[in-house]
């Protein structure tokens, strides 16, 4: 559990530092320097709830927070969500890094010998998550913490690719039947 929650903290710092930090680097491949021409921008909309969990119920400076190469503009709406505008390279690369960070937390997860957790499938758009686990150990321990915490992750995913309505669904599934025994679908995290 702690390495859970330490993966979430590093997650969060990992994605504050993808926001902050500038890519000084030109496009590694023509296919993306063509890419970054030829599309049209695109614009993130935070909603007024992920707004007010990223500050913490404190003030935030958007503009400062995604100061960064990609980022072309940062819109305060009056509902409270906040707009970024940023290049289609600069998105690329942060559902990039969001997805990289679940994959490490999923290993992370399954590697633990401690947990009744034996593999995490996904679909492509990060809303399906099959969890299969040793059913009884599952039943007898802590482990559904973990499930508990898990949609976070992925849900920032969802915001930032602009799945609407955020929605992840995780099925328990018995390593032993292959069969489903429990579903928890975790919506309106950040939905207004």
């Amino acid at each position: 559990m702690k390495k859970f929650t330490a993966l979430l903290l590093a997650f969060l710092m990992l994605f504050s530092l993808v926001a902050c930090g500038g890519n000084e680097e030109a496009p590694d491949s023509t296919l993306e320097a063509k890419l970054s021409q030829g599309l049209r921008d695109v614009t993130v909309t935070l909603p007024a709830s992920f707004v007010e969990w990223i500050g913490d119920g404190e003030p935030v400076d958007w503009n400062e927070t995604y100061n960064q190469e990609g980022i072309k503009e940062v819109i305060e709406n009056a509902d409270g969500s906040v707009s970024i505008v940023m290049t289609t390279i600069t998105h690329m690369q942060m559902l990039r890094e969001m997805k990289l960070s679940i994959d490490e937390s999923i290993s992370e997860i399954v590697d633990d010998e401690a947990t009744s957790f034996l593999g995490i499938t996904y679909n492509s758009d990060l809303t399906v998550f099959d969890f299969t686990v040793n059913k009884a150990q599952y039943e007898n321990s802590l482990d559904a913490v973990y499930v508990a915490m898990f949609p976070l992750l992925p849900s920032l995913y969802q915001v930032f690719a602009g799945t609407n309505p955020i929605q992840v669904t995780i099925n328990l599934v018995d390593a032993d039947t292959n069969e489903i025994f429990d579903t928890i679908i975790n919506q309106d995290v950040y939905n207004d």
